[in-house]
């Protein structure tokens, strides 16, 4: 018996540090390449289940109404941290830590703030007109 509590004490001994010591594995952190991918496919807006954004892997986008083929939009997307804005924006402010997507149509660009991605739902902000857009994945 003292044999098999010695045993087990030294175990304990050797063990219960380096279990201590090594943490739960952390998740790798996603990639922007990722999230480009999980945004490609087209969403159809929650608030207004007529208009459907369709943003292709190429960062070619279709806007599209339903019901009024004149108010289909061809364009193109970018995602981008905000660490790292395009040119064309380098006069905004917007905090480093966020995630954001400029849509091309039409020679204006729109800013988004990225506020949720997952695979059957995105959310976002228009930053200029200030409103939160939902969708949900149609493709």
């Amino acid at each position: 018996m003292r044999v098999l509590l010695a045993a087990l004490g030294l175990l304990v001994a050797v063990a219960w540090p380096a279990l201590a010591a090594d943490p739960a594995p952390q998740p790798a952190p996603i990639t922007l390449d990722q999230i480009h991918r999980l945004m490609t496919g087209t969403w159809q807006n929650t608030a207004d289940t007529r208009f459907t954004r369709q943003l292709n892997a190429d960062g070619t986008s279709v806007d599209r109404y339903e019901g009024d083929e004149s108010a289909t939009s061809v364009g193109t997307w970018k995602l981008f941290e905000g660490t790292a804005l395009p040119r064309e924006l380098a006069a905004r402010k917007v905090p480093a830590e966020g995630l954001y997507m400029t849509l091309a149509e039409h020679g204006d660009l729109y800013l988004f703030a990225v506020t949720a991605v997952a695979p059957q739902a995105m959310e976002m902000i228009n930053i200029d007109r200030r409103q939160a857009l939902r969708f949900e994945r149609l493709k």
